[in-house]
């Protein structure tokens, strides 16, 4: 189940809540705060199972569960997000 509270009215203004973090998380997009469902056993499998695969790359990427990206006026948080690791040569 998806909740979803009154309109706020800026970004910063989601940014400064309390329970910004909270489990589930919360997202905004379109001028609405939203909370994320909790993730089910398959989800959480999954995850596990991607992290280790980017892992298993080795040093070009590093694997980051449950990451907040605020790009332009939307803030989400993101299950599985990868990232330029430091090389090794």
């Amino acid at each position: 189940m998806t909740v979803s509270i009154a309109p706020i009215a800026t970004l910063a203004e989601f940014l400064d809540r309390p329970d910004l973090d909270d489990s589930p998380a919360w997202e905004y997009f379109d001028g609405r705060a939203v909370q994320k469902p909790m993730p089910k056993f398959r989800h959480a499998l999954l995850q596990k199972r991607l992290i280790r695969a980017i892992d298993a790359v080795g040093d070009r990427y590093t694997a980051m569960l449950k990451l907040r990206c605020t790009l332009g006026d939307r803030s989400m948080m993101v299950e599985v997000e990868d990232s330029p690791g430091e090389e090794t040569a």
